[in-house]
């Protein structure tokens, strides 16, 4: 007979995790993106994969509540342990899983969860280079915990390559600490308690068909780049390893974020969309991460002002920049008009830029805002 598989579906579980009703506009927001939402938030206008700020404008009483993944887990916990108690665990398709099992065995058996923890991000890094070692990825992944008592307490979850060691640590702390509320790990009262070993342990293994290594003898691969990247990350945070993605935007500083190494950049902002108002080439050589307060003035001292109709009050004659020398204009471009935000009251921004060049050979993209100067970037 065949297997036939079930898919169980708990809609909203993030803010049912943390506590969130159906009734209370709730969003569950990891760096600053809608990753879930209440009945109530969607119903105010709330979507997934929105901005905290366009989504508190949707909502004004919206309630925020950072993501905790190893809170999920625990929650789940108790859904797959009655789930488990109607169905049976479906069996592993493929053979051999046994022969890339890796564990770790605590002598004598350990009961801090955290040191547990530990052991389990050097047993994933163990685990990710034996399957690189032979050219295999797992579909599925199972931690299985040994008690002292012989008692044994396993989980399954879905990796296909794509759990980092940190993502498979934060999944084992988890569900221990989802154990630990549960009582299943035992009261702690009996002569045999704590873990005595952690098997992480592949199911349905197949041929990783990844990428070709470097040639000539360069041995910085991008899967070992990966690797050191989450080790670094695990060690000093999520936020320790950036890359940089250019994404859509009109000022040159909106156009490029940090992303933390293994996260996806917002798809939303393409660099290649339209952005009316959008800074024209040339491109500054870098960007201020704030912008700095600067004067352009005109041959009189008094400030360079821009009218509604763009039209300057008068010819810039010098200009200076904070921690910089005061230069004389040597030429200028714009300005340019940027509206921003009109539909919103409070987020809504109306400013001009140019581009001016000075006699020190310096060039500065200036920018106007309610009769104020600033640098915002600069061209070398």
């Amino acid at each position: 007979m065949a297997d036939r598989t079930v898919v169980a579906w708990s809609p909203d579980f993030p803010v049912i995790a943390c506590g969130g009703t159906g009734s209370e506009p709730v969003a569950v927001v990891d760096r600053d993106m809608v990753v879930a939402c209440s009945a109530a938030a969607r119903a105010d206008g709330v979507r997934r994969r929105m901005r905290l700020r366009s989504a508190q404008a949707c909502s004004p009483q919206l309630r925020v509540v950072e993501r905790d993944l190893v809170a999920e887990v625990r929650a789940f916990e108790r859904v797959a342990a009655h789930l488990e108690a109607t169905v049976r665990s479906r069996a592993t398709v493929r053979s051999g899983g046994d022969d890339f099992a890796v564990t770790h065995r605590f002598e004598p058996a350990e009961e801090r969860l955290e040191a547990v923890a530990f052991a389990a991000k050097a047993l994933a890094d163990r685990f990710h280079d034996r399957l690189a070692a032979a050219g295999a990825v797992a579909a599925r992944l199972e931690a299985v915990v040994d008690l002292a008592d012989d008692r044994r307490l396993a989980r399954v979850y879905r990796h296909e390559g794509r759990l980092s060691s940190l993502a498979v640590t934060e999944r084992v702390r988890g569900v221990l600490q989802a154990w630990t509320e549960a009582g299943a790990l035992g009261d702690g009262d009996g002569p045999e308690r704590g873990i005595a070993a952690l098997t992480l342990r592949p199911e349905q293994l197949s041929q990783d068909a990844g990428r070709q290594t470097v040639l000539f003898g360069d041995r910085h691969t991008s899967e070992e780049i990966e690797r050191a990247a989450a080790r670094v990350q695990a060690i000093l945070g999520h936020q320790s390893v950036v890359s940089m993605e250019t994404i859509g935007g009109r000022a040159p500083a909106e156009r490029v974020r940090l992303v933390p190494f293994g996260d996806v950049a917002d798809a939303r902002r393409d660099p290649d969309g339209p952005w009316p108002g959008r800074l024209p080439a040339p491109y500054p050589a870098a960007t201020f991460p704030q912008q700095v307060p600067a004067e352009l003035v005109d041959t009189d001292g008094r400030p360079v002002a821009v009218s509604g109709r763009l039209a300057l009050s008068a010819a810039p004659a010098l200009v200076a920049v904070d921690g910089y020398d005061r230069a004389a204009v040597t030429g200028w471009a714009g300005p340019w008009p940027v509206l921003e935000r009109w539909w919103d009251r409070d987020g809504a921004r109306r400013i001009a830029r140019m581009q001016v060049t000075a006699a020190d050979g310096r060039a500065w993209l200036m920018v106007i805002e309610q009769g104020r100067w600033w640098a915002e970037a600069h061209y070398g």
